[in-house]
């Protein structure tokens, strides 16, 4: 059985468009997934109330979600 490329695997990871995350900035709504699936996919973030949009590299995303307690 072959490994999943990083390519593969990023794709995995990536939330749905519309999707709101918990992030340690506060809620944020998915609002677009930027990169060719052969580049570094991106995820393009929107708060849920005010503030800067912002992205953030899919491989980078667990960094920033909220650890959910327990």
């Amino acid at each position: 059985m072959s490994e999943a490329t990083p390519a593969i695997q990023a794709a995995r990871n990536t939330p749905a468009v519309g999707a709101v995350l918990d992030t340690v900035y506060g809620r944020q709504q998915v609002m677009d997934v930027l990169g060719h699936p052969h580049d570094r996919p991106t995820v393009y973030l929107r708060p849920e109330r005010s503030g800067s949009e912002w992205t953030v590299a899919v491989a980078e995303l667990p960094g920033v979600l909220r650890k959910e307690a327990g």
